[in-house]
C-alpha cells in the first residue's frame, strides 16, 4: 500500500466502476489492488453505522462498509468517503466510524475531518463543474436531466439522484433511480461478503 495511489484520480475512477452492475464488486478488487482490504457486511444493530476504515495488525489499511441501506446511491458515497479518510486521516485516527444519518459521524468524529471527506468523495463522484451545475438545478429536478447529469459526469444515475437528494434534503425523492437491492446484487452475493469472495 503506498497512499499516494489512492488520491482523487483513484477514486474519480472507483466513482465510474458504478457504471457496471457488478461495480461494487470491481470497486473491491480495485481497491485490493493497491492494497486496500475491503469487507461487506450487515449493519450492526442498534447503529447506524455506514461505513468504517481501519488499520490491520499488517498494516495494511481496511475499508468496510454495512449493508444498513443495500443502495447504490449509498455505496458509492460511502466507499468514497471511506477512501477519503484512508488518504487523509487513518494515521492519525487508527480507526475511523462514520454514520451518514448522525451529526458529526459515529462517535463524534473531527467535523472538519468528516466535512473533507464529504467534499472529497462528492467530488470524486461528481466533478467540480457537473456538481456546481447540479446544485443551481436540483431544486427543481427531473429524472431524465439526472440521467443527463450522470452521463456527462460518467457515472450511475444513482449516484445523481442520491446527491440530489442530499442537496435538497428530500430523501423520498427519485426512490426508483437510487439502486434499492442492487449493492448485494453487484458484489455477487447473496449474502454479505468480502473482498476476497468477491474476486
Amino acid at each position: 500500500f503506498n497512499v499516494q495511489d489512492v488520491g482523487h484520480t483513484f477514486r474519480r475512477e472507483i466513482a465510474k466502476l458504478s457504471l457496471y452492475t457488478d461495480g461494487p464488486q470491481r470497486a473491491f478488487r480495485q481497491l485490493n489492488e493497491v492494497g486496500i482490504t475491503a469487507v461487506y457486511g450487515p449493519s450492526l444493530k442498534r447503529t447506524y453505522i455506514d461505513g468504517a476504515c481501519f488499520s490491520l495488525p499488517s498494516g495494511k489499511p481496511a475499508i468496510a462498509i454495512s449493508l444498513r441501506h443495500d443502495r447504490l446511491d449509498n455505496f458509492w458515497f460511502t466507499l468514497l468517503h471511506e477512501c477519503v479518510h484512508v488518504e487523509k486521516h487513518l494515521g492519525d485516527e487508527g480507526i475511523i466510524l462514520d454514520e451518514t444519518e448522525g451529526r458529526t459521524g459515529a462517535f463524534g468524529n473531527d467535523l472538519g475531518m468528516e466535512s473533507e471527506a464529504n467534499d472529497l468523495a462528492r467530488r470524486a463522484l461528481v466533478p467540480d463543474d457537473i456538481l456546481e451545475e447540479l446544485g443551481r438545478a436540483a431544486g427543481n429536478i427531473s429524472k431524465a436531466k439526472v440521467q443527463s447529469y450522470a452521463k456527462k459526469a460518467d457515472v450511475h444515475e444513482a449516484v445523481i439522484a442520491g446527491q440530489v437528494r442530499m442537496m435538497t434534503r428530500r430523501y423520498t425523492h427519485f426512490s426508483g433511480l437510487v439502486g434499492h437491492g442492487e449493492v448485494a446484487k453487484g458484489l455477487g452475493c447473496a449474502r454479505p461478503c468480502s473482498s476476497e469472495t468477491a474476486n
